[in-house]
């Protein structure tokens, strides 16, 4: 699957380049200037991904750029756009960091496009951003701790306090 770049091409038009290095396996994209709005640099993957109703997914992306900025990460389809999930404004560090984005899927099964939004937004900085190992997990496991909202009494929830020299009081 190929990756794509879009970058508003009006107005205040951001400056950007891409570098692509298969050998380390990463995706350089250098911006000057944020456009009007967080969607007008773009990187993206259309035509790849299926998101099911119903299904929780998890996306992981390593990423890091000149200075500490933020980015937005979209996922819909088509013109006017269908959005499916979205989370805005993550951290991105001087130093690689994993931001990490768990959804469930309400809208029907479809063909979605993934985006990260590089443009204007609360967080911008001008300079390159990198971005690595991209996955895209479909989480169906269940849940392994039992009574996880404490909505069953204590079961199987157990205390234990110290029973010797100074106890504590414990209700």
């Amino acid at each position: 699957p190929e990756w794509g770049l879009w970058v508003q091409d009006w107005g205040t038009a951001p400056v950007v380049t891409q570098t692509l290095d298969n050998t380390a396996g990463t995706l350089a994209i250098d911006v000057t200037g944020s456009g009007d709005a967080a969607w007008d640099v773009q990187v993206f993957q259309d035509g790849y991904i299926t998101l099911e109703q119903g299904k929780t997914y998890k996306l992981s992306v390593t990423v890091m750029a000149e200075a500490d900025r933020s980015i937005n990460i979209a996922f819909g389809y088509g013109d006017p756009y269908v959005q499916y999930a979205r989370q805005n404004g993550n951290a991105i560090l001087t130093t690689e960091t994993v931001v990490e984005f768990l959804f469930t899927v309400t809208m029907p099964t479809h063909d979605v496009k993934l985006t990260f939004e590089l443009g204007s937004q609360d967080g911008f900085a001008d300079g390159l951003v990198t971005f690595s190992n991209v996955a895209l997990q479909e989480l169906d496991a269940e849940t392994l701790i039992m009574n996880g909202n404490f909505d069953q009494m204590m079961a199987p929830w157990d205390t234990w306090y110290q029973n010797w020299g100074d106890m504590p009081t414990v209700t």
